[in-house]
Formats: C-alpha cells, structure tokens, sequence
C-alpha cells in the first residue's frame, strides 16, 4: 500500500551557475515537499487495526526533518564567499557540496528520511520510502527517487549510504 504526507518548510538559498540567472541572486521560496512511503505489510486489514501506518507518526518525522531546514540560508562555498566572503557560517546556514539546487534538496531530505524510516520499521511493520518531491512554486518541482537497474533500492541501500556521509 503506498502512502502520501506532505509538509512545508521556508529556505533561502542562490545558485551560483556558470551561465546568467536570476537564481544567481540570494532569493527564497515555501518548499512544498510530498513524501511516498510503500508499507508491504500483509497484516494491514487485520479486522482490528487495518492500518499499515499511523499517519500521526510519520508527519511528526517529516516535520522535525522538514523543521531543521526551515528558515534556513542554503549555499555552495562559492555562495559563500560570494555573498559572505571568508565570514564564519552563521546558525541556520547549510553549506552544501556542490549547488543547493531543488535537485540537491529533494536527495538532502530523502537521506534524511530513510534514516528515520529504518528506525520506524524496527518498530513495526518495514516503510519504504519511495519517492520524495520538491517543489519550489505551486508549478515546478522535482521528484527524487534512487533507482537500482531500473528499480526502487532498497531501503538498506539507502539508509547505508545515507549513513556513509
């Protein structure tokens, strides 16, 4: 059974590219963010519960994930020096390796989450956490979902490589 839960979370960031942008120009957006959680639980209509999750649950992790990244400042370290020079990072700047692109965020909290989804099937039936979507405006975003050979990897995978970084 898939599952949808959605949050939102306000950032700041500039995208320093290699070719003229608007998006050069430190500038904000209401990230609307949509996460996809498959629960392979043969159990969910039990006649008693009939619930694979509590949807409770799962938005209270994306909002405490979701809330470490609200009113942030996103920047490469060429953002950085750009805007700030050698300044010391002040609370609420992340610093990203490489832009901090939607592309960027979407994986950023993906990790995030698979991370806390391997903690939560430890408890109770196993979420895979599918897909996680990014938008920037009420018109374009971005879905991020790590593919193996065509494939969702699998939530190990994730959770390993998340935890490697």
């Amino acid at each position: 059974m898939l599952y949808h839960i959605r949050g939102k979370f306000d950032a700041a960031h500039a995208l320093m590219l290699p070719y003229e942008s608007k998006c050069r120009y430190l500038h904000g957006h209401t990230y609307r963010v949509s996460i996809t959680l498959e629960v392979n639980d043969q159990d969910v209509f039990d006649g008693k519960l009939n619930m694979g999750i509590d949807f409770a649950r799962i938005k209270g992790v994306l909002d405490a994930v979701l809330a470490v990244r609200d009113h942030a400042l996103f920047l490469s370290n060429a953002g950085k020096v750009e805007f700030f020079g050698e300044r010391e990072p002040q609370p609420g700047w992340r610093l990203t390796q490489g832009e901090p692109t939607a592309e960027y965020l979407a994986q950023d909290i993906y990790k995030a989450l698979a991370c806390e989804m391997g903690q939560l099937s430890k408890e109770g039936p196993e979420i895979i956490l599918v897909a996680v979507t990014l938008g920037e405006t009420d018109d374009q975003g971005v879905t991020y979902y790590p593919n193996v050979a065509f494939g969702i990897a699998s939530l190990e995978q994730v959770v390993a490589g998340a935890q490697s970084k």
